[in-house]
């Protein structure tokens, strides 16, 4: 669904979306700096010297780092094919329907080194890409997507099953939405390539970045870092002068850089944490439940709601709402478990009065 975020509510969205165990292997990078003090530093410290060229930075990624046993899989679908280990990697994947998306447009800024800076490049079936085109990210109504993406084909109505494996794409405003499991990489690639590269950034489109931004700051914190992509960004590095993307690395980069205004409740001097809360209720039924599960919450007021479930490990399952304003009053949304493993969940809610609570939900098999 498409999210429109205040800009008022998104500090408090960052901070309240995730489980504190979500980033287990989070590495401080400059602790006492935000804003544009963080930013100059982050560029200092992080942009590569050099890129590779264009053409080895795609047989790098399709031969090496993206490569999982002979197999290359598209970030945007799902699709995947088999690369030859005796041939050429980019030729390989050509052949077989992947090539190279530029997570950051080249149209919007990506030329020259950035264009092959892998930190925002991936393997993406070629119809997938062509879609995205040069549109911006953003989340997108069940309803009005135009396109649903997965694997090697595309549907044109709301998938029956399966639906976040679907990327989307919305052709009367040019939109895009990736599936769920790339959308915390894309959000992290997209703040890397503007802090490195914003004067090719804004001078291509300086309107680019700024409508994106609120819901990319979403998506890093419901798509949290793991460590294949811990892994994928220092093998990276290996190739781009020793230097990692830093929002894989340090997580509250995103806040401390781009929403100083940002506070944890509690964590800093003076602060008197968030205020009376609008949320009335909060409650799930049954509880354990098998498969179904009615997720309902009560508000005082009108409010940007994050809502997702999470496993015990801190890792993203499904995310039920990402910023979407709701009313006052009432809302229940249900979710089926499907096959899923039986054990603990936990069920995060979040509203832009700053307030966050955990329910433990418990499922049967």
């Amino acid at each position: 669904m498409r999210t429109r975020l205040p800009t008022a509510a998104l500090p408090a969205l960052l901070i309240c979306a995730l489980p504190t165990a979500a980033h287990p292997q989070n590495t401080p990078i400059f602790p006492d700096l935000e804003g544009s003090e963080l930013l100059e530093a982050l560029v200092d410290s992080y942009k590569p010297w050099s890129t590779p060229g264009y053409d080895d930075a795609r047989d790098i990624l399709y031969g090496d780092i993206d490569n999982d046993q002979d197999s290359l899989k598209g970030v945007y679908t799902g699709f995947t094919v088999y690369i030859d280990p005796w041939g050429d990697p980019s030729d390989e994947a050509y052949q077989g329907g992947i090539d190279t998306e530029h997570t950051w447009p080249q149209s919007k800024g990506a030329n020259g080194q950035a264009k092959s800076d892998m930190h925002h490049l991936y393997p993406t079936r070629i119809q997938a890409n062509g879609a995205r085109g040069s549109d911006p990210f953003d989340e997108l109504p069940d309803d009005l997507t135009d396109k649903w993406w997965r694997l090697d084909s595309f549907l044109t109505s709301i998938p029956g099953s399966l639906i976040e494996e679907y990327s989307e794409q919305e052709n009367d405003d040019d939109l895009f939405e990736p599936r769920e499991d790339h959308k915390g990489n894309v959000a992290r690639s997209m703040f890397y390539f503007y802090t490195m590269y914003k004067d090719e950034a804004d001078a291509a489109d300086a309107s680019f970045f700024p409508r994106q931004k609120d819901v990319l700051g979403v998506w890093h914190s419901l798509d949290p870092v793991d460590s294949d992509e811990i892994s994928r960004t220092n093998q990276i590095a290996n190739h781009q002068s020793g230097r990692p993307n830093p929002f894989v690395i340090d997580t509250t980069l995103v806040r401390r850089a781009y929403f100083p205004t940002s506070i944890d409740a509690g964590e800093e001097s003076g602060s008197p944490g968030p205020p009376e809360s609008i949320v009335r209720s909060f409650a799930a039924s049954p509880n354990p439940f098998n498969p179904h599960v009615e997720i309902s919450f009560a508000l005082e007021e009108r409010s940007a709601v994050v809502l997702g479930l999470f496993d015990l490990a801190g890792q993203r399952v499904v995310t039920l709402l990402a910023g979407e304003q709701r009313s006052a009053g009432e809302h229940r949304i249900e979710w089926d478990a499907g096959t899923r493993s039986g054990g603990v969940y936990l069920c995060r809610l979040g509203t832009e009065d700053g307030w966050t609570e955990t329910l433990k939900l418990i499922l049967l098999k």
